[in-house]
Order: structure tokens, then C-alpha cells, then sequence
């Protein structure tokens, strides 16, 4: 951040993710911020997500119980090679 004090002064937010493979081949993730509002929060967070481990692609994607629509992220990209998946996810938490 840029405040010396963010801490004392409560100018953070915390942001946790969780992820877990489901039976039917899908991928659910789950992020929670823990924070307080301050003076330039931002209202939404761009991250960029790589699941690592994967047998293959998961058939659905799940971001806090809502379906990614995977026909129009294009950017997602799989690493057989690496079994690893890479996309961009837009977050307001």
C-alpha cells in the first residue's frame, strides 16, 4: 500500500482465496476480502489466477457460487505440459 500506517489506521483489506475440485470435473474458487472500506479502495480488483495441479481443464469454473461463462474468456490459457490453468478474474468484494 502507501500509507506508513495502513494498519492503525485501517486502510486494508485482507483478500483470501479458496478452491476446491468438485466430483463432476469442475473447479470452485472462493474469495473473501476481510478489510474496511477507507479513501480510495478500490472498487474492483483485477487478479490474475493460476490453479496448479490440474488433470486436465475443469468443465466449469465456479467464482463465489456464480459460473464463469468459459465460451467467452478468451484469455484463459491451459498448460498441459505444466497442468496448470491461467485467467484473468475481475473482482468487487
Amino acid at each position: 500500500g502507501t500509507s506508513f500506517d495502513a494498519l492503525a489506521t485501517r486502510q486494508y483489506n485482507v483478500i483470501q482465496f479458496r478452491s476446491a475440485l468438485t466430483e463432476a470435473g469442475g473447479l470452485e474458487i472462493e474469495i473473501r476480502g476481510d478489510g474496511h472500506p477507507y479513501p480510495g479502495r478500490p472498487a474492483e480488483r483485477i487478479f490474475r489466477l493460476v490453479v496448479h495441479g490440474l488433470k486436465r481443464p475443469p468443465e466449469v469454473i465456479e467464482i463465489d457460487r456464480h459460473p464463469l461463462d468459459l465460451a467467452s474468456e478468451t484469455d484463459m490459457k491451459w498448460n498441459a505440459k505444466r497442468r496448470e490453468l491461467t485467467f484473468p478474474l475481475t473482482w468487487s468484494g
